[in-house]
């Protein structure tokens, strides 16, 4: 069997365990398949295994693999792949990202929103973006204190080119189980309260939940997130 695969499988495998624990199935969970570090071949592998949304840190990579998918893969299978920016996103990158990019993972700025706003409407109409939450507080990581969401997100309500499906965040990098369910329950905590005030200024709900790497996943599933982003555990490495 094909490493990607086994690897996939076992994965598969993993978040059925993690969902059930919460009650839900396996359709309930999207997997980002992170390709950071991967090479073309392994991309393609993944997506033959039916990994079809692809995360990326970077642009210039995201372009390239979307390139080089583009000429290996049969054209209706190419389609059916959504890409994922997850990195730390710089405003003069944005037009070239939403060229590609079906979702933004990384917002946490309001020069960001009004960039993106600003290109949206010039290139696709709307975009649909996360919100970043920095749950474990480390300057290291980009994204927003959880104090200040209530306020940013009031704020990319006005915005009509961004579609906000939800929250994203990252959590220390830790083999303190406790810890890990702490900062994931806190930000579905917030995802949920923001959620609640959306519904009651009549508002549609946020639907997506992006925690949970490859070090983290189940535990993050286990704790309510609907989104993991996995590189490693797909690729090696």
């Amino acid at each position: 069997m094909n490493p990607i695969k086994k690897r996939i499988d076992s994965l598969r495998s993993n978040i059925d365990q993690a969902a059930k624990k919460n009650k839900r199935s396996i359709e309930d969970i999207h997997l980002i398949c992170v390709t950071k570090y991967a090479g073309i071949e392994d991309v393609v592998e993944a997506v033959r295994c039916g990994c079809y949304q692809i995360g990326e840190n970077r642009f210039q990579e995201m372009r390239r693999k979307y390139d080089a998918l583009q000429k290996i893969l049969p054209a209706a299978q190419f389609q059916k792949i959504k890409w994922h920016f997850i990195g730390h996103l710089q405003t003069n990158k944005i037009k070239s990202v939403l060229r590609y990019a079906s979702m933004i993972q990384s917002v946490d700025s309001m020069k960001l929103i009004e960039s993106i706003n600003e290109q949206a409407k010039k290139i696709k109409g709307k975009v649909d973006i996360l919100v970043q939450v920095n749950i474990s507080k480390e300057e290291s990581k980009f994204g927003l204190d959880a104090a200040n969401v209530d306020d940013f997100l009031q704020r990319l309500l006005e915005y009509p080119n961004l579609c906000v499906k939800g929250f994203m965040g990252m959590a220390e990098l830790s083999d303190s189980q406790d810890l890990l369910r702490e900062e994931f329950q806190a930000l579905k905590q917030l995802f949920d309260e923001q959620n609640e005030k959306l519904l009651e200024k009549g508002h549609a709900r946020m639907s997506v939940l992006s925690m949970g790497m490859t070090n983290d996943y189940k535990i993050a599933i286990e704790e309510g997130s609907n989104m993991i982003r996995v590189g490693s555990a797909i690729f090696g490495g």
